[in-house]
């Protein structure tokens, strides 16, 4: 059922990613306390406010790019290289015609959003424009290159893509620096802003070359371009996953937009501090979960359903594992992490991290469980369901919620969290053989138990409290082995942890 090729590369991908990852987090945590210092806080949460303008202007690339590596996989599965050069060209045409639509209308709408909508310093409105448009025209360069990145995902050659991921994080690591030598006279937010454009036209233009020069699929063919019978499926494809993915995009750039109209920059500030400790916490479990997705297709395309289901279930035991091991230490040293990190710590971003830590954990419930109906082709009533509850999070602000201050803001976006699993699992139940007795049993009651646990250290005051990096370093291992233990006896079966021990160390 499991294969041990299979399940070797998986062992080897996530290895690589998450070492990658770590030396990543490294690199951002101090970037950010630089770019934090350098630009100030309100400059600071205006340029989260931009990046979460642009993210919704270039929705519809980021949905095509969700479905490029899935249908890469599937053709791997195939083992059809005409096929996959098909897939390339039709990928590739459609990455360039869209993105010079999205782009042109996206510049207006993003422009009058700007100018008009948001709380925005009127002394600094003119640079927050020029930011805006730098981010749109390089935006339009990289989206044309995706599908020589998903390459690289689809066919598991994680070890090359890693690598040009840490030397990218270098890059920006070194951008962030640099701002400390511009005089105060310097707009830091722009210059920072064409800094950070140039570092991804060069790692964009390194990962074409590459990817040119490993895979034989990449060849140019213009007679595959626009293929009707790929270009039909891709986008059929693409717009159901759209439907979840918009309801992404309205939970995470919607509250940025909430944040903003009611607590201004500097709650942009804090949301922006307060992302980059979860989304740090969750991408080591991404890291996993980048390495099990195409494995997953893979063994769907080949028509292997139940090794696919195995290790789509297996996946989000793993990632819930990890990103408890990771979360709880977290937030039982959040206040003296956020301090020892920032020193000046925006008002509101310790809440908010806790309750995105929070929402992570949530999230990796079903992550598996979700790959696989992709995997299955199961994406419309899913879709649906996520894009309605995801959106849920803008109206719970307004049912009460934003009563409780910027705190409210993170329990909308828990509890739409909490919803959006419960469709993927109750599409699990209806297109599959899947039990939610059994998952009730292996999974969610474990999360409970250990949820109850933590609640029970906050409730009673039993706090770590470290003065330096090594006591924050001490008390933080401390807890990752205590929370990393109790969470491997409790999601894994005997037979389970005996499988991961034997992948991990057992060679053969």
């Amino acid at each position: 059922m499991f294969q041990l090729k299979g399940s070797r590369l998986i062992a080897a991908n996530t290895a690589i990613s998450y070492s990658r990852t770590v030396i990543s987090i490294v690199f951002v945590l101090f970037s950010s306390r630089w770019v934090l210092e350098a630009l100030g806080t309100i400059d600071f949460g205006l340029n989260s406010l931009v990046g979460s303008i642009m993210a919704i202007v270039l929705f519809l690339n980021t949905v095509l790019a969700n479905g490029d590596a899935r249908f890469f996989a599937l053709g791997i599965g195939q083992n059809n290289q005409t096929e996959l050069n098909k897939v390339f060209n039709t990928l590739l045409s459609l990455h360039i015609a869209l993105p010079l639509i999205v782009s042109t209308i996206g510049f207006l709408i993003g422009e009058f959003i700007i100018r008009y909508y948001l709380v925005i310093p009127p002394e600094r409105l003119q640079s927050t424009l020029i930011v805006f448009r730098i981010g749109i025209f390089v935006s339009l360069l990289n989206m044309m290159t995706v599908p020589f990145s998903a390459l690289f995902v689809a066919n598991q050659n994680i070890l090359e893509s890693s690598l040009i991921s840490l030397f990218q994080t270098f890059l920006l690591f070194i951008s962030a620096y640099s701002l400390r030598f511009f005089s105060g006279s310097s707009d830091k937010l722009i210059i920072y802003s064409i800094m950070v454009s140039l570092v991804y036209i060069i790692v964009s233009a390194i990962m074409v070359v590459l990817s040119c020069r490993k895979y034989e699929c990449t060849k140019i063919r213009t007679d595959y371009f626009f293929n009707r019978r790929l270009s039909s499926e891709v986008i059929r494809f693409s717009f159901w996953n759209m439907l979840g993915d918009f309801g992404h995009l309205i939970r995470t750039q919607g509250t940025s937009i909430i944040v903003n109209l009611f607590f201004g920059p500097s709650g942009n500030a804090a949301l922006g501090i307060a992302n980059q400790v979860a989304i740090q916490s969750a991408n080591l479990t991404n890291a996993m979960i980048s390495s099990t997705r195409p494995e997953i297709y893979r063994r769907a395309g080949e028509g292997n359903l139940q090794s696919a289901m195995f290790l789509s279930n297996l996946t989000s035991k793993i990632g819930l594992f990890l990103i408890l091991a990771v979360g709880v230490p977290v937030i039982l040293n959040l206040d003296d992490l956020l301090k020892l990190w920032l020193v000046n710590v925006p008002t509101g971003a310790g809440t908010l991290c806790e309750c995105f830590i929070i929402m992570f954990v949530i999230e990796k419930m079903a992550v598996g469980q979700g790959s696989y109906l992709c995997a299955i082709g199961k994406v419309a009533l899913v879709n649906v369901l996520i894009m309605f509850f995801y959106s849920s999070a803008l109206i719970f602000p307004f049912c009460g919620l934003i009563q409780l201050g910027i705190g409210g803001i993170g329990i909308s976006c828990i509890l739409s969290m909490i919803l959006s699993r419960c469709s993927i699992l109750y599409c699990m139940g209806k297109y599959t053989d899947f039990s939610l007795v059994s998952y009730m049993k292996s999974t969610a009651a474990p999360v409970l138990l250990l949820s109850l646990i933590l609640y029970a250290f906050v409730q009673f005051k039993i706090e770590l409290h470290s003065s330096s990096i090594m006591e924050l370093a001490v008390n933080g291992a401390i807890v990752f082995v205590i929370t990393a233990f109790i969470s491997m006896f409790l999601l894994f079966k005997k037979k389970e942890r005996l499988k991961i021990f034997h992948l991990l160390f057992v060679k053969k």
